[in-house]
């Protein structure tokens, strides 16, 4: 039995089991490498399924730290316009998809962040960090000035996605 918020009423809590043992059962050992098969239930664009697989380790899986997607087939090219690529639900893949990188060569050419940076896609030292500078700010405008970028890198405003929002 429980208070309740509200009324101020005793009332009867929901039973869960939160752990359950039996002798002579025992969890499969989880392998060290996350499992590369091609996974077709992940990520869509424009309503096409994409073959990917996920790489990295089961500690860093387990440990809910960035994992990396690779295409298993060629990237597909796509015409100028609006496309829409679209990731499935944790809850029914067991994979969350909480960000999706696109990048291409400047000749259109697909090729990865790391190629374009020609760094790893691990954090970078900070001698490759140029100097930001906000030099102003307001409710729906954010204006800073950039030194020192020899190369592609992360800017992180912190703001919630909106059409709205542009670069220039």
């Amino acid at each position: 039995m429980i208070v309740d918020y509200f009324s101020g009423q005793l009332v009867d809590a929901p039973m869960a089991i939160a752990e359950l043992g039996a002798p002579g059962i025992q969890r499969a050992p989880v392998p060290e490498v996350f499992p590369a098969a091609c996974r077709d239930d992940l990520l869509e664009l424009d309503g096409v399924p994409q073959s990917v697989r996920v790489v990295g380790t089961s500690a860093t899986a387990v440990a809910h730290d960035p994992l990396r997607l690779e295409l298993c087939e060629p990237a597909p090219s796509l015409e100028a316009g609006p496309h829409e690529l679209t990731t499935a639900r944790g809850k029914d893949t067991g994979i969350d998809i909480d960000r999706v990188v696109l990048s291409s060569g400047s000749g259109g050419e697909a090729t990865s962040v790391a190629e374009l940076s020609g760094a790893s896609t691990s954090a970078s030292s900070a001698a490759d960090v140029p100097e930001i500078t906000e030099t102003s700010s307001g409710r729906a405008r954010v204006t800073v000035a950039v030194e020192d970028a020899r190369a592609p890198f992360w800017m992180v405003l912190g703001q919630s996605q909106d059409a709205g929002w542009q670069a220039e």
